[in-house]
């Protein structure tokens, strides 16, 4: 971790003015469609990705635990290229709840490799849906924020700082649908009346003539 943020800080003294364009970081979707209690992936992306590569990122999504909850940072996946701290560590991972009530699954992580990471992909985080079932669908809001204060969010495999660059941290909702009732297909449904008739039938006293 002491290593990783000394990285951040060392990359952000050599960075380089740029007048490159305005890089967007945003979910895959701008709404979720999930029934309650399901699990469901959020992909956050970076666009356009750095003409040299990507070097390092820090990046959280902000939610309400009441609502949605990654049950551990298990939930919170790199790409394999991304999966580490710079030095081949572990990348730093945190889940956490904010001044203002809202949690936040956080991710600081940093390439190993003589190159820079060039796809779109930074991380995947894995929710749980929380609510209950409701008769009337419902929704919620996920948001995306820089992680590290104070330090080089993104950085570029030149040691260019991007976070100035960034004009657009995205959000989306979640989109609830109620709870909708089982019916049971044609098959279930017959076989259903076969087993409930068979043991109404056996209950049915039976008579037999006896000779007096």
């Amino acid at each position: 971790m002491q290593r990783f943020i000394s990285l951040l800080a060392v990359s952000a003294f050599i960075c380089f003015p740029s007048f490159s364009s305005a890089i967007s970081i945003q979910f895959d979707r701008d709404m979720y469609a999930i029934r309650p209690g399901d699990s469901f992936a959020v992909h956050v992306l970076i666009d356009p990705v750095p003409e040299p590569g990507l070097f390092s990122l820090g990046l959280r999504v902000l939610y309400d635990d009441n609502e949605v909850q990654l049950h551990s940072m298990d939930d919170i996946i790199l790409p394999a290229a991304l999966n580490s701290d710079g030095f081949g560590g572990d990348p730093w991972k945190e889940i956490d709840q904010e001044v203002n009530g809202l949690f936040y699954g956080g991710v600081a992580a940093g390439v190993v490799q003589w190159e820079g990471y060039r796809d779109p992909l930074l991380a995947t985080f894995q929710f749980t849906d929380k609510t209950s079932p409701s008769s009337t669908p419902y929704s919620y809001n996920l948001q995306l924020d820089l992680f590290l204060e104070g330090l080089s969010n993104f950085v570029d495999f030149n040691g260019e700082e991007l976070d100035g660059r960034i004009t657009s941290l995205g959000s989306a909702a979640v989109y609830v649908e109620p709870a909708q009732h089982i019916i049971p297909e044609p098959a279930t449904a017959i076989g259903l009346l076969i087993l409930f008739g068979s043991t109404a039938v056996s209950k049915i006293p039976c008579f037999r003539r006896t000779r007096g």
